[in-house]
């Protein structure tokens, strides 16, 4: 299946993408990734360009508590 989702930066407190990068991400992994978060967590999406990656950061507010995933 094939899903276009469309990030805008409405629903972001910070956010800066410098034009369109469309990406493929699998969504089974992406959703694995996803569920690994709390509910108070700050979730950091980056994509180089030319890259095949989404890496995701996840930090907690109140503990040193980092997770990265690529």
């Amino acid at each position: 299946a094939l899903v276009s989702v469309k990030l805008d930066e409405q629903g972001f407190k910070s956010f800066r993408c410098d034009r369109p990068m469309p990406l493929g991400v699998n969504l089974t992994s992406l959703t694995k990734v996803l569920k690994c978060a709390e509910d108070d967590d700050i979730c950091i999406l980056k994509a180089e360009d030319g890259a095949d990656t989404l890496s995701l950061t996840y930090e907690a507010r109140n503990s040193d508590r980092i997770a990265e995933y690529d």
